[in-house]
């Protein structure tokens, strides 16, 4: 929706991205989708800031009330919140100045039912311990839009998968 521009250069070899300009470009995936809602969940993007820091929040992945995978505004800062019950548990990661966003980068936050995890191209950022489950939400999952305010993000945005914890993923094979 919006004027999201599809077919760009993706970040692995052969995919291609979607570039987002931070007016009202978004994806909507809808709720009849399966599996969007879990009690544990992995969200993961690789995402390229068109800024050298964060346009806005709340844009690169958004499934309010369950979980969102976001950057904060004018900052090196990437997050993931899942919501349980009356709880809101954060991961929260500040890059170092030399890390550029300009460049592709691989955000992953993932929630096992115990530990609320974020990790930033395959290295474990930060990790917040929690037991409890994913709040359930019927709605549609955003890319590119904060669901939960009027918020756009400015980025090129590729790979976005929801799945399984890593741990339970790590258990099944």
């Amino acid at each position: 929706q919006g004027g999201v521009v599809l077919g760009l250069a993706g970040a692995l070899a052969g995919s291609s991205a979607a570039g987002f300009d931070g007016v009202d470009d978004q994806v909507v995936v809808s709720s009849d989708t399966g599996g969007l809602s879990p009690a544990r969940v992995t969200a993961e993007a690789w995402v390229k800031s068109t800024t050298a820091s964060w346009s806005t929040y709340g844009f690169v992945v958004s499934k309010r009330d369950s979980y969102v995978l976001h950057p904060l505004a004018g900052t090196k800062t990437m997050e993931f919140r899942i919501f349980s019950g009356s709880s809101e548990v954060t991961a929260s990661w500040t890059a170092p100045a030399a890390f550029d966003l300009t460049q592709w980068h691989h955000y992953a936050g993932t929630y096992d039912g115990v530990t609320v995890r974020l990790y930033v191209d395959g290295v474990e950022r930060v990790a917040t311990g929690f037991v409890g489950s994913v709040r359930a939400d019927a709605g549609s999952l955003y890319i590119g839009r904060d669901d939960g305010y009027p918020r756009w993000g400015r980025a090129t945005i590729d790979e976005v998968a929801i799945c399984l914890p890593f741990s339970q993923w790590d258990r099944m094979n």
